[in-house]
């Protein structure tokens, strides 16, 4: 790489030791069984599932190769002469082994060995991936819902604005251009209504495609989104960049995926040199019917070896050890870019983190005294100092700081959901399968 990794996090953090199963707010209840529907029916995940198994049997087929064949054969026929202008009948087995004397075979299994790894690893990355996914995609739909709510406030409340000042407008206290006016606002509030609803059905959408279900939008939350407002997060246990390292499986693929162009140029440079083949065999031929009868043994024990070297193939395979090469060179390079652009999500992770618990803290003060201000507001009305037009105003004013609190949030918990994944944590809810896996792509 052409930076060296720091020893801390330039972004506050603390470097506490990172706890897998850390995420910073309760995820369980609804959301556990959201995560269990989506890892079990999405289908985007199924398809890297079925990868890792092709991958697997991949590294068996080439780990074939370093054992011998052994063949059965047994042929009849009442003809002298054939395509092979002899032709006898008989039964034998017959076995072969080619010899690995420049450890090419050995390269290939291990590269077979190192893209599953590779594999394996992406998977369980796209796992977290989607549990991610998902978490977000619950938080954005009790967002919507709440916000949906929230405006259907403010437009009632436009809509009793509006039928004070028409009130007003029959008895010569407001004028044309004021009820016009009105009307304006309560339309601007109605679009802004519209705008929340299909914003809600988005995000229904969306939930219910990654966990595997028909986009209807009808899939209906018992979540409340005020218990995001009351979310006390810890702080946050980073690590050192070091750590990311070993721990995200997204690199870990990388890796391995590195490892295995490595073994490839291995594969590809020993595929150069001559090979050795051994041969061993046992028949029992009739030879009744061939034409030199007493010639030959019934029973046959033959061995043989044969020894071949491509002296030349018009650089066919000096081009294939050149081009592996290559792609042990690019491989090294999307490793170290993967570090990179991993590094940079830890780190605009963790700045956001500290950004929206500053913002958070002053629209909850902000919130908390428009609030105090309606109640204000209602009490000077009782006494006749405010009529029922401010009040509503000051009442609408509450409501969008509600609605900006809840934004900023949401963003907050959306974030956080952000920096574990980028930390390399995981979103498994099933227990020891899950966990299983997870530690054994550490491990390799």
């Amino acid at each position: 790489m052409p930076v060296t990794l720091p020893a801390n996090w330039s972004s506050a953090a603390d470097n506490a030791v990172f706890r897998p199963e850390w995420l910073g707010f309760d995820a369980s209840g609804e959301l556990r069984g959201l995560l269990d529907e989506a890892f079990a029916q999405n289908p985007d995940l199924r398809v890297a599932a079925t990868r890792v198994e092709q991958t697997r049997l991949q590294v068996q087929l080439a780990g074939a190769a370093l054992l011998p064949s052994v063949n059965v054969t047994a042929k009849w026929s009442n003809s002298l002469v054939s395509a092979d202008a002899l032709n006898l009948s008989g039964v034998g087995a017959s076995a072969s082994w080619e010899i690995d004397l420049w450890g090419a075979t050995r390269a290939g299994v291990n590269a077979s060995d190192a893209r599953y790894r590779s594999v394996e690893a992406a998977y369980v990355y796209a796992r977290a991936s989607l549990g991610a996914a998902t978490a977000k995609a619950w938080l954005l739909n009790l967002q919507a819902s709440r916000q949906l709510e929230l405006m259907g406030a403010i437009e009632q409340s436009s809509q009793r604005q509006r039928d004070i000042v028409l009130a007003r407008n029959e008895i010569g206290k407001a004028s044309g251009i004021d009820s016009a006016q009105a009307q304006a606002g309560v339309d601007a509030v109605h679009e802004q209504w519209l705008a929340a609803a299909q914003a809600r059905q988005a995000a229904q959408r969306a939930l219910e495609l990654l966990l595997g279900r028909y986009p209807q939008a009808q899939i209906e939350l018992a979540g409340e989104a005020s218990s995001l407002l009351a979310t006390q997060l810890p702080a946050v246990p980073a690590g050192v960049p070091l750590d990311v390292l070993e721990r995200r499986p997204d690199l870990i693929a990388s890796r391995k995926a590195f490892e295995a162009a490595f073994f490839g140029a291995q594969q590809a440079k020993a595929a150069r040199l001559p090979n050795l083949t051994l041969t061993a065999g046992a028949a029992y031929l009739d030879t009744s019917a061939a034409m030199f009868q007493g010639a030959l043994d019934s029973a046959v024990f033959p061995l043989g070896a044969k020894i071949s070297w491509p002296l030349f193939d018009g650089g066919r395979r000096q081009t294939q050890f050149e081009i592996s090469t290559l792609q042990q060179s690019e491989a090294a390079a999307k490793y170290a870019a993967a570090i990179q652009r991993a590094l940079g999500e830890v780190e605009n992770a963790l700045a956001a983190e500290r950004q929206l618990a500053q913002r958070g803290t002053a629209l909850a003060s902000q919130e908390r005294e428009t609030s105090r201000v309606v109640g204000l507001a209602q009490v000077q009305q009782e006494v006749g100092q405010v009529d029922a037009y401010g009040v509503l105003d000051r009442q609408i004013t509450a409501y969008r700081a509600q609605l900006a609190l809840l934004q900023i949030e949401t963003a907050r918990l959306t974030a956080r959901v952000d920096l574990h994944l980028a930390l390399g944590g995981t979103f498994f809810t099933e227990g020891a399968d899950g966990s299983a896996r997870d530690e054994e792509v550490a491990a390799h």
